[in-house]
């Protein structure tokens, strides 16, 4: 089998994510409107007959005054020694910025024999002149080896990209993974509360919140602990953004277990121990676990 690292790069919202969930075929990464809502990096894998790709989504590219962004904004290059190929995906329905040039630059500086990509997304949004200006622009990056314009959406592109993509793996005897997504179902489940919460409140959560997770998260769940019907409890914290998760008996309903946790949260909110000064209330979410992929099965074999 042929297999390598391939670490998708970029300015925010450029549609790395969107780009990874049309490639494996289903939603595996957190899309939203809010910008750097993917926080790390994040690795999955897509099988064509004996190719691996190892996709790897990353956090965008931005500039930020903030200490916690600053570290963020390095995560992208992390791991660039190990890929093979790199994808630089970009908003081609967006105006040039110098945020092009900074990754360039940081690139020709950590690049040893890996190939660059250029990918010109959402080209659905533009018309066909405007798609040659800017790869016109961009051939004058001599760190650029393709040029891909694409829309990751419709998935218009994505074929020739993994077909010229494939010719860059290298053959290896022993995969690391037969699973599509390599993550911690903790993280998973996390993952996929943030995307609901950004979707809902879009405007109203703040970049990153001074939030002190221990005055939250454990006075709550020491209300919770006092209801009746709970089968678990289980808590994670991710750069400063708290969620726990509660697992009712089948024997209450929806609505009721809402109301229960509800409730417990207005208990613990009233205790001297919780935080007092919330950058953004919090929030309580039904999710729907059926909308996302829990089995995933790859055959494979001599034919």
């Amino acid at each position: 089998m042929k297999s390598g690292n391939i670490i998708l790069i970029g300015p925010t919202n450029s549609g790395k994510s969107t780009l990874i969930n049309t490639i494996i075929g289903k939603r595996v990464t957190l899309v939203s409107r809010k910008k750097q809502s993917t926080t790390f990096n994040q690795k999955l894998y897509k099988y064509i007959s004996e190719y691996q790709y190892i996709l790897q989504d990353t956090p965008g590219f931005f500039n930020s005054p903030k200490k916690i962004s600053q570290k963020l904004s390095s995560a992208p290059l992390a791991d660039i020694d190990n890929a093979v190929l790199i994808y630089v995906v970009i908003d081609a329905s967006r105006k040039i910025t110098s945020i092009y040039k900074k990754i360039f630059l940081s690139l020709e500086k950590q690049l040893r024999d890996q190939k660059v990509f250029l990918i010109l997304n959402k080209t659905d949004k533009i018309k066909n002149e405007e798609i040659l200006n800017k790869i016109k622009f961009f051939e004058n990056y001599k760190v650029i080896n393709q040029v891909f314009p694409i829309s990751a959406l419709t998935g218009y592109g994505t074929e020739l990209l993994l077909q010229k993509s494939k010719i860059y793996l290298k053959n290896k005897k022993n995969t690391s993974s037969k699973k599509t997504v390599q993550i911690k179902k903790e993280i998973f489940y996390a993952e996929v509360t943030r995307e609901k919460i950004f979707d809902k409140v879009h405007k109203e959560i703040p970049y990153y919140c001074d939030i002190i997770t221990d005055k939250i998260i454990k006075p709550f769940e020491k209300e919770l602990n006092k209801l009746k019907g709970i089968e678990n409890i289980s808590s994670t914290a991710l750069q400063d953004f708290g969620i726990v998760k509660i697992e009712f008996d089948f024997g209450i309903t929806p609505k009721e277990a809402k109301r229960a946790v509800e409730e417990a949260l207005s208990d613990a909110r009233s205790t001297k121990t919780f935080a007092q000064d919330l950058p953004v209330e919090p929030t309580i979410q039904e999710i729907d676990v059926n909308e996302f992929p829990i089995i995933n099965i790859n055959l494979s074999g001599e034919y």
